[in-house]
């Protein structure tokens, strides 16, 4: 006999997994700006907040880790995989920082200012003798 048909149900599965895992990227603008679609909206108004924070944190790290780009989302029953390029690190967290200011989250605010601020080098980090002066003075 010379075929073996447990080898070709391997190669099958195989084939089967590389094909399901195939997902098109679509730019962050495409679908994370509200009023583009009208889900999109809907859904930012309730889960905004935890979205936008999740985002800022995966923006962070990858910019600090240097990576040419990564996943932000995947949209439930698509194929469809929201991505952001290295080169546009900075304006998707500025627009974050803009959609907490309309929505009046200042802590947020504050907290993208610094990965913004320490991602361009401009934050010094204090030693800690300079951070006890600081707090004594």
């Amino acid at each position: 006999m010379f075929f073996n048909t447990s080898c070709s149900n391997f190669v099958e599965n195989l084939i089967f997994i590389d094909m399901r895992n195939i997902y098109q990227k679509v730019s962050w603008r495409k679908y994370l700006i509200p009023n583009q679609r009208e889900w999109i909206t809907e859904y930012m108004e309730h889960h905004g907040e935890d979205f936008y924070t999740r985002a800022v944190d995966m923006i962070n790290e990858a910019w600090k880790y240097n990576r040419k780009s990564f996943i932000l989302a995947k949209l439930i029953r698509t194929n469809i995989c929201v991505y952001i390029d290295q080169s546009e690190y900075e304006l998707a967290m500025k627009y974050c920082m803009n959609w907490f200011e309309r929505n009046e989250h200042y802590e947020y605010c504050a907290i993208v200012r610094d990965y913004l601020l320490e991602r361009k080098g401009r934050f010094k980090k204090r030693s800690f003798k300079e951070e006890l002066a600081s707090l004594i003075s």
